[in-house]
Formats: C-alpha cells, sequence, structure tokens
C-alpha cells in the first residue's frame, strides 16, 4: 500500500521523496526492494527476531570468503548445504568441527548458519541504517512521525474507529490527517509573520 502512495504523491509534487523512516513492520525485503527501486534512502528499524545465539558468536560476524563459503568467528569454514522453503541458505561446517567449541549452543552440536536469499538487500538497509543519515533520520523520526501519530490518537480520537465499516473509517482518518494539516499550516503562517519560517514556496503556494 505504501508504495502505491508514494507513486501518487510522486504524480502530486512530479518527484518521489529523497528519504523515508519506517518502523520495524515494514522489515521486509519485498517492500525493502520497491523502496530501493524508487532511489529512497530508507531508514527501517530493525526486527528483533528472538534468537539463542552467543554474543561471541553472531550471525553477523560471519566473515563470507567466497560466494558458498563463510567463516565463524573461531575460523571454521561453513560451506552451502541447502535452500529452505522458509527462503534461508543454509550453511554447515564438517561435522564434528564445533566439537569443544566455547560458543556452541549445545554441547557436541554442530553450529548452522541460516541466511536469508535476500541478504544482500537486508546489509545494503543495514548500511543505511548505521550509516548518520540513517541516525539522523532515526532521532528525528520520535519529534515528527511518532509525535504526529501521538496527536491523532490522544487529542483527536484516532484511538479507536468510530463508524463501521472500510470507507468510513477511512473517511474519519483522512479528516483527522487534515485538521492535523491545518493547525500545522496556521502555526507555520504565525512563524513567517516574525520571520522564522522554513518552507514559505510551500506556504504561499498554498494559498
Amino acid at each position: 500500500m505504501l508504495p502505491a502512495q508514494l507513486d501518487h504523491l510522486r504524480e502530486l509534487f512530479g518527484r518521489y521523496c529523497t528519504e523515508i523512516a519506517l518502523d520495524s513492520g515494514y522489515y521486509n525485503a519485498r517492500f525493502i526492494k520497491k523502496i530501493f527501486s524508487r532511489k529512497i534512502f530508507a531508514y527501517i528499524a530493525y526486527r528483533r527476531i528472538p534468537v539463542k545465539e552467543h554474543p561471541q558468536c553472531r550471525r553477523t560476524q560471519f566473515r563470507r570468503i567466497k560466494e558458498d563459503l563463510y567463516a565463524c568467528p573461531c575460523g571454521v569454514p561453513f560451506y552451502y548445504r541447502t535452500t529452505t522453503r522458509k527462503g534461508s541458505h543454509e550453511f554447515k561446517p564438517p561435522k564434528g568441527s564445533c566439537q569443544g567449541c566455547p560458543f556452541a549452543k549445545k554441547p557436541g552440536e554442530d553450529r548452522v548458519l541460516r541466511l536469508s536469499i535476500h541478504q544482500e538487500t537486508y546489509n545494503e538497509l543495514r548500511q543505511q541504517r548505521l550509516s548518520l543519515r540513517g541516525k539522523i533520520l532515526r532521532s528525528v523520526r520520535p519529534s515528527t512521525v511518532e509525535l504526529s501519530f501521538a496527536h491523532s490518537k490522544e487529542l483527536h480520537g484516532l484511538r479507536y474507529a468510530r463508524y463501521r465499516g472500510v470507507q468510513k473509517v477511512k473517511t474519519q482518518v483522512l479528516m483527522t490527517g487534515i485538521i492535523q494539516n491545518l493547525k500545522k499550516w496556521a502555526k507555520l503562517r504565525s512563524l513567517q509573520k516574525i520571520g522564522l519560517h522554513l518552507t514559505s514556496h510551500i506556504i504561499e503556494g498554498s494559498v
């Protein structure tokens, strides 16, 4: 749904936005590829999936030697074995290589490295998230997007749906957005009078 909204905004303004900050609910490879195809810099919060990994032997600490070979922090080689139906590549070491390893999850059990078939997309997103630009987006998100959503729920009654049916609820959401935009527009107009405006070209174009 969001890519369609981005396309609609492009029709209105003539171009896509350059940056976007989203929560972990959008951490999906198919969606991320659609964002990247539109040349948009994305900050998407990492989805913390509960895993039982040793802090010194996490999946992100494995080194890629070549396309089908990885090495764990202890230097043990992990070779490609198969691709599962869940969309993961499995890499396994030679049998018994993890015997006596201090990072083993269970004594005598070999580690299995599982990487998504979309791992390159996730790696690119991770680089953007950890970059300076991504950290700036993370810092401004609580005071912009999250604050606006909080105002919608706390001040404008968007915590609950007041009507029945998709179209009526959609109307409620759109009307709430219109109200918040009018409040923001009025605030910017008042700031313009004392010379503190930053978006005068947007304001004047809306009059």
